[in-house]
């Protein structure tokens, strides 16, 4: 499978992503230290509360919406909203204007339109590929993400502070950029059925809303299993950090001469970070190539457990040669895990529903964010082997769910074509 071979859309698609995260990367990972010196410290981390809140509901009211009007519309919508949001944080930061409460207003709407758009773009890859090139799709569009994490932070790392206002500018026309082709490029992959008397059905005859969403039990597990994988990284972000920070001496790797470069915790953990994104960057796509002759189900639990055996002694140890090891065993199961979990996703979700189910995956992010916060708390009570044990009870429970899941899916499948047929049927 070649990049030129995938779908219009799909290509457009990756690009779109890659340039709207790029955008987020250079602002996102700065804003809570915008809003500490501006606002202070303690409203900050409630303003960071309402942010995950917004993008938790907007992308669930997106949902519906995409379901409703189509992917192409919701997108341009979406991808409308954001270049005004930056257009008006740009401005709100200014030679001629400065102001912290409007770019909070922005950067909540910015965040908001963010949601909405979140799932008609993974509907719409659903859409667009097949079980045989989805895993390589979303392979890519990891790399892409890591990628664009690697470059915006470092963009935004040398410019946010002394160049906020040409920085969101730049930001603005990447995104109209994006909107472009949004505009031009994509076209429609989900037509909605009408009703009777010619107008757009709210959703799906199959039954609308989250109530279904929530009583499929099959779905919801799954979605579990994944945020409590991707909380074991999410662990590490946060409590080993602040481990780290508080119990790491100092490192020397290299001294030569007189040159010696003395690594503290913050700047290990800063290794341990550029290091996983380095490994996604350069493997990713490899990666899926190479284990694609492999059995996924059989890949996808090596994955988990190399995750779980990785994060959970980066929890304990303090010896960093041991470190960087247990960063490239975790990073090696993500990255035989990530593309396999999503494409296992895709298939359980019903083609009429799409919009939906997928707006229901960013309770995936939310959860395992609450985890990895928690961690922090617990962290502050127990010892570090605490946290270890508890990331291995995380790692075995996820594995669980997942073979729970999977061993339903083929009955899965065949309900839902039955299900497809009928309304099919219904509908001529």
């Amino acid at each position: 499978m070649k990049y030129r071979e995938l779908h219009i859309n799909i290509r457009v698609r990756l690009v779109e992503a890659f340039l709207v995260n790029l955008v987020g990367n250079m602002i996102y990972p700065f804003m809570a230290i915008y809003f500490a010196e501006k606002l202070g410290a303690a409203i900050t981390g409630y303003l960071m509360i309402l942010y995950i809140l917004i993008g938790l509901g907007s992308g669930l009211y997106g949902g519906t919406l995409t379901d409703r009007y189509g992917r192409r519309r919701m997108l341009r919508w979406a991808e409308t909203g954001r270049v005004l949001s930056l257009a008006t944080m740009a401005f709100a930061n200014s030679p001629w204007f400065d102001s912290p409460v409007v770019t909070l207003v922005s950067m909540l709407a910015l965040n908001g339109f963010g949601g909405l758009a979140f799932p008609a773009m993974q509907a719409m890859i659903v859409d667009c590929t097949t079980p045989e090139n989805r895993k390589f799709v979303y392979s890519f569009d990891y790399w892409a993400l890591n990628t664009s994490l690697l470059v915006g932070g470092m963009v935004g790392a040398f410019f946010f502070r002394d160049y906020l206002f040409e920085l969101m500018s730049a930001a603005a026309l990447v995104s109209f950029g994006s909107l472009m082709l949004l505009l031009f490029v994509i076209q429609e992959t989900h037509h909605p059925a009408p009703s009777q008397g010619g107008q757009q059905t709210s959703a799906p005859k199959s039954g609308s809303g989250y109530g279904k969403v929530f009583r499929d039990s099959t779905f919801m597990i799954y979605i579990l299993a994944c945020a409590l994988l991707i909380s074991m990284e999410n662990i590490f972000f946060n409590y080993s950090g602040i481990r780290l920070s508080n119990e790491f001496s100092h490192w020397t790797p290299f001294a030569w001469m007189n040159l010696n470069w003395h690594v503290d915790g913050v700047g290990m953990f800063g290794v341990l970070r550029t290091e996983n994104a380095l490994l996604v960057v350069l493997l990713s796509v490899v990666a899926v190539r190479v284990f694609s002759r492999f059995r996924d189900l059989g890949v996808l639990m090596t994955g988990i457990l190399l995750t779980l055996a990785g994060f959970a002694i980066l929890a304990v140890t303090n010896n960093p040669w041991l470190l960087v090891i247990c960063m490239l065993v975790a990073t090696g199961g993500e990255l035989l895990h990530t593309s396999i979990r999503q494409s296992y996703l895709a298939e359980m979700i019903p083609a009429a529903n799409r919009g939906t189910y997928m707006a229901l995956t960013g309770l995936i992010g939310v959860t395992s964010q609450m985890i990895g916060a928690g961690s922090i708390t617990i962290g502050a009570y127990v010892p570090s082997w605490t946290i270890g044990v508890v990331t291995v009870l995380i790692g075995v429970s996820c594995a669980a769910l997942f073979l729970v899941t999977i061993k339903r899916l083929p009955e899965r499948k065949r309900n839902m074509q039955a299900e497809a047929v009928g309304q099919e049927a219904a509908s001529i």
